[in-house]
């Protein structure tokens, strides 16, 4: 999972993304069964930590690297 944050004309946009890489039919296949559990907690997670991440943009923090 990656969280990038760049500069805009009128603010900063804050994204995320995550990569996965399946190398065989049964592993795209095992994962895709975890996925389906797994997916609704994770995008839950990422908006979480995009919002908090956008709050404190908003209010002036600036961001560590």
């Amino acid at each position: 999972m990656e969280f990038r944050l760049a500069p805009e004309q009128r603010g900063t946009r804050a994204s995320c993304e995550t990569r996965i890489l399946a190398t065989d039919p049964r592993s795209r296949r095992l994962f895709s069964a975890y996925w389906r559990v797994v997916r609704p907690f994770a995008a839950a997670m990422r908006h979480e930590v995009l919002a908090a991440t956008a709050s404190r943009l908003e209010h002036g923090a600036t961001p560590r690297r």
